[in-house]
C-alpha cells in the first residue's frame, strides 16, 4: 500500500505533465492555423487609399508554389558549388566555393520571397485590389469595383492544384477580366468573393427603395399641405 501510494504523486505529475502538452500543442498549433485569421486582423484596421465605411472582408495571396523559380535557382547554385568538390577533392577552397553558392542561392530564394509576400489580394466591402511586387521598388496596384464585376469562376488545373489547394480564379468585367493565377485555397476566395459581391448589390439595391419611398412620402406630404386630397363626410 506505501509503494502505490508513492507512485500516485507521480502518476499525478506525468498525466499534469502530459496534460499541459497537449494544451501547448494545441496552442501552437491554433497558432500555426490561424495565421492567415490574424493576417486578415491585422490588414482589417487600416490600408493605404481606404475608403470612409470600408472593411477588409479578406486577405489572401498566390501559393508558395509560385516560388518555384526561386526553389529551383537555390538548387541550382547548390549544385554548382558541390560538382568542383568532387571534381577537385583535395582542394580545400572548394568549401569556400560551395558557401558562396548557397549565400548567393539564399539571395535569390529570398528575392523571390519577398515577391511573394508582398503581393497580396485585397477583398473589402466596396471593391478588390491587387498589389503586385515587381521587383524591390516597382509596385502595381489595381482596383476593381464590386459592382463592376459582372461574374466570377475558379478552376483547378489538375493533380498538383488538387494537391497543393491552389487555383486559378477569373473575374470577368466590362473593361476585362482580371485572372488571379495559383491562388491559394480558390473555392474559399470565390465564395468570399461572391458573398461580397451579392452583399454590395443588395446593399445598393436597398439604397434605392429606400430613396424611392422618401420621395413618394414626401410628395404625399406636400400634397397634403396643398389641399389635394379630400376627405368625405358622412
Amino acid at each position: 500500500a506505501q509503494w502505490i501510494e508513492q507512485l500516485r504523486p507521480k502518476e499525478k505529475v506525468v498525466r499534469s505533465t502530459r496534460s499541459r502538452a497537449t494544451k501547448l500543442g494545441c496552442r501552437v498549433g491554433d497558432i500555426f492555423l490561424s495565421r492567415k485569421i490574424l493576417y486578415n486582423i491585422l490588414m482589417a484596421k487600416d490600408f493605404d487609399g481606404q475608403r470612409s465605411g470600408e472593411e477588409v472582408i479578406y486577405v489572401f495571396r498566390r501559393h508558395m508554389v509560385s516560388m518555384i523559380r526561386g526553389f529551383i535557382f537555390f538548387f541550382i547554385c547548390v549544385v554548382l558549388g558541390i560538382i568542383p568538390m568532387f571534381i577537385w577533392p583535395e582542394n580545400s577552397k572548394m568549401i569556400f566555393l560551395l558557401i558562396i553558392m548557397i549565400f548567393v542561392g539564399l539571395l535569390g530564394l529570398g528575392y523571390s520571397y519577398i515577391l511573394w509576400h508582398y503581393s497580396f489580394y485585397l477583398l473589402t466591402s466596396q471593391r478588390l485590389r491587387q498589389n503586385r511586387q515587381k521587383g524591390i521598388f516597382k509596385k502595381i496596384v489595381v482596383d476593381l469595383d464590386l459592382d463592376n464585376i459582372q461574374s466570377a469562376s475558379f478552376a483547378v488545373p489538375g493533380m498538383g492544384g488538387a494537391m497543393f489547394n491552389y487555383g486559378t480564379i477569373l473575374v470577368q468585367t466590362g473593361a476585362g477580366d482580371l485572372v488571379m493565377s495559383m491562388v491559394s485555397h480558390p473555392e474559399t476566395v470565390y465564395n468570399k468573393l461572391e458573398d461580397a459581391r451579392h452583399a454590395y448589390i443588395n446593399e445598393e439595391d436597398y439604397d434605392l427603395v429606400h430613396d424611392y419611398s422618401d420621395d413618394e412620402d414626401e410628395d404625399e406630404d406636400d400634397s397634403v399641405l396643398d389641399g389635394e386630397i379630400s376627405y368625405e363626410k358622412d
